[in-house]
């Protein structure tokens, strides 16, 4: 058989695009379970606290296409920290909800922020 007639093979050892999701994977499993721990937030709480701090009255479609994370899991994480009293919400139209930082958002922040940097 020649060596063109052997169907190719991936190398998951080798592969880039692979390693850098396996990379990705542990840092945010790592992070999730330090600030799960330190402050009562998960990795995708902090993503969506930290941008809508950074774009205050921003919305959900916003944040999911900045940071690329899952509309639902976005909605979750709006009602988690909105609950927490970290967000605050107001209505801009028919079905455009956008948020903002609470004072208690604002300082929680800056405490993930440092232990992030």
């Amino acid at each position: 058989m020649r060596k063109t007639d052997c169907p190719l093979t991936l190398d998951l050892d080798r592969y880039v695009p692979a390693l850098l999701v396996w990379v990705s994977n542990k840092l945010s499993a790592s992070a999730s379970q330090l600030y799960r721990g330190l402050f009562d937030l998960g990795v995708t709480d902090w993503r969506v606290l930290a941008y809508i701090h950074i774009y205050p009255w921003s919305t959900g479609a916003q944040v999911c296409a900045l940071i690329g994370l899952d509309k639902a899991a976005v909605s979750r994480s709006f009602g988690f920290l909105e609950g927490r009293g970290l967000l605050r919400s107001r209505h801009s139209g028919l079905r455009k909800v956008e948020y903002t930082t609470t004072a208690e958002g604002a300082r929680l922040y800056q405490k993930v922020l440092k232990l992030a940097m």
